[in-house]
């Protein structure tokens, strides 16, 4: 455009220009141009290539849990993590898988090193329920209350908790959990309720107790 703003609408020839245009703004364009190529290059191999990558691993990872190929199916999955560390379905299909492939711990270390670098609420779901079945409460505790500081009045992690208090007898932790929750939520609205059930006849039934 600059090159041809000296010419335009003055009847002058353009050959000069076509074929000797001025070296500022004709080196400016191709160096312009070199630019916006190494931009979108880096771009693309700094964040869509791991994208790609690990989206195309997933793929595959589906092909070979669809034809109960576990071992190779998790090997996939965890790759995909690798590649690309904000993929929600790596971490939590390779803990799963291995899970089934009876490595207990190889999976939790997974789902560990989610929790350190990338955590999300499934994966948490998953630890936490996992120490509950190896009888591990506080443990399950520890996963679920450092889950609700990252994802504060998340349903899920809420209700869980609140479980677990029970479960270690600490009724009015749970009490208060529940409490404070959106009354729009039928799930922990109905455990609110059955928890201040149980409490009021707990409560009712000490002094029968001390009559005894």
């Amino acid at each position: 455009m600059s090159n041809f703003l000296s010419v335009m609408d003055s009847g002058k020839a353009v050959d000069k220009i076509l074929f000797k245009p001025y070296s500022l703004p004709y080196y400016h364009l191709r160096i312009g141009g070199m630019i916006s190529i190494l931009v979108v290059t880096i771009y693309m191999d700094a964040v869509l290539a791991p994208q790609a990558n690990s989206m195309t691993t997933n793929i595959l990872g589906d092909y070979y849990y669809q034809t109960n190929q576990k071992l190779e199916a998790s090997i996939l999955y965890e790759n995909a993590w690798a590649a690309y560390r904000k993929n929600q379905k790596a971490k939590n299909a390779t803990a799963h898988l291995l899970f089934d492939l009876n490595q207990p711990t190889l999976a939790k270390e997974h789902l560990d090193q989610s929790f350190a670098e990338v955590p999300q609420v499934d994966n948490i779901m998953l630890q936490s329920s996992r120490m509950i079945r190896e009888n591990r409460p506080f443990e399950a505790e520890y996963y679920l209350k450092n889950g609700l500081m990252r994802f504060p009045e998340n349903p899920y992690l809420i209700n869980n908790l609140a479980l677990v208090y029970v479960k270690i007898q600490k009724p009015e932790e749970a009490l208060a959990l529940l409490s404070g929750i959106n009354p729009n939520d039928p799930v922990l609205t109905s455990n609110l309720i059955a928890l201040q059930s149980k409490l009021k006849k707990k409560n009712k039934s000490k002094p029968a107790q001390e009559r005894v």
